[in-house]
């Protein structure tokens, strides 16, 4: 073997293997050697095939030389897999596998991917500090509004006073006169000619109209700092009793400005015990699902004019919660349902989805939480995501997690 292809096997960043026609490892270099934990003496001969889990079928047919010799030769193969090690846990890699022309002999580069699935990590994180980023500016939005018609109704009632203590001023100047037992006409017809400029009338309309409109602004931006607060509280490192519609009436709150120009919103929400659950992830997943439906609404839509539904039900079923969020939009083509939790799969234009959503989501509930989240989707009609919890934090058993239907 030339020098060349030894420097070159010692300075490449990825596990070298070349194997025999029938995938019998030849030779390795060191990290080949590090990530299975076997020495190059224990790897020769030994089938490639036995180190790799979840290899294609194609694939382990052509190591194994159960593909007939007159078919072609790969020009290069790429999938990612695990790579078993002797001691330790199995690393994560993607596999560039060629083969030679004429020997059929077998050479692959196994490149490590649990940096890239850091990095995966760290985007996922990314995009949740983006979703709340993008909600932020909806909150500022939904917050400018109650804010703008308080200030006009406390400009209003400024104005208003001013015109009632030039009235009071004249009353006063009134009051002076009648006491010194003599009325001036002159005095009188200036009365009345500022209570007509005052539109005392009016005002007694306005004035308690306007103190209202003025009480239910505030309101409402309470309920929006409120929301926020509750929306954004530090999960502890354990699981916390928590009230899973409080939780959905605030995120329908945060998430307000994503869908009230293009869906009603419609809640049944039904008696639910405290739920054991990590309260903050829960929020983004039942956020991501609510932005969701808001987007394949928006999508369907024919004109501006034009709004769907946004259904939200909870509902106990023994020790198991079932939330559903169903929408009338688009729906989901059935040649993409498999992948809809796929991490970066999306189907929206750029700038609109990353792909992290759904997958962040069915983490949080099966891995996080022990639940489950599964949709049903028909073409034109809208989608129903259900997700089921279980009240005391433990794993909801696979064969008792289905209920009868979710139809959007």
């Amino acid at each position: 073997m030339p020098p060349s292809h030894e420097m070159l096997k010692r300075v490449l960043p990825c596990a070298y293997l070349s194997m025999d026609s029938k995938g019998r490892i030849l030779e390795g270099n060191a990290l080949a050697q590090e990530w299975t934990g076997r020495s190059l003496d224990e790897l020769v001969g030994k089938p490639l095939i036995e180190l790799l889990r979840d290899a294609p079928i194609e694939l382990r047919d052509r190591l194994l030389g159960k593909i007939e010799d007159d078919t072609p030769p790969i020009d290069v193969y790429e999938y990612e897999c695990t790579l078993e090690a002797l001691e330790g846990p199995p690393v994560p890699v993607e596999v560039r596998l060629t083969q030679a022309p004429n020997t059929r002999e077998f050479v692959c580069a196994l490149s490590d991917q649990r940096t890239l699935q850091s990095l995966e990590f760290k985007l996922g994180q990314a995009q949740q500090l983006e979703s709340v980023g993008r909600i932020a500016a909806g909150i500022a939005h939904e917050i400018n509004t109650p804010v703008q018609f308080i200030g006009d109704s406390v400009s209003f009632l400024g104005e208003a006073f001013a015109d009632l203590l030039q009235l009071l001023d004249r009353f006063e100047t009134l009051h002076k006169s009648a006491r010194s037992a003599g009325f001036e006409a002159e005095i009188l017809a200036s009365i009345e000619s500022l209570s007509e400029e005052a539109d005392l009338e009016f005002l007694r309309g306005e004035v308690p109209a306007s103190l209202e409109r003025t009480l239910e602004g505030v309101a409402r931006v309470a309920e929006i700092a409120r929301a926020i607060k509750e929306f954004s509280y530090p999960d502890q490192h354990e699981k916390e009793a928590t009230d899973l519609n409080a939780a959905l009436r605030n995120t329908l709150t945060i998430a307000r400005n994503e869908y009230k120009y293009v869906a009603e919103i419609e809640t049944d929400l039904g008696d639910l015990p405290p739920v054991f659950c990590h309260a903050g992830h829960l929020n983004q997943v039942f956020l991501n699902l609510i932005v969701n439906a808001a987007h394949a609404i928006d999508a369907k839509r024919e004109s501006e004019e034009t709004k769907g539904t946004i259904r939200i039900r909870t509902r106990a079923e023994g020790n198991i919660v079932s939330i559903r969020i169903s929408d009338t939009g688009c729906g989901i083509p059935r040649e993409i349902r498999t992948r809809v939790f796929d991490a970066f799969f999306t189907t929206k234009e750029v700038g609109r989805g990353t792909g992290q959503g759904l997958a962040i989501a069915r983490s949080v509930i099966v891995e996080k939480h022990g639940g489950t989240l599964s949709f049903d989707s028909e073409v034109g009609e809208g989608t129903c995501f259900e997700i089921r919890l279980p009240v005391d934090g433990r794993d909801v058993d696979p064969e008792v997690s289905t209920s009868a239907g979710c139809a959007p």
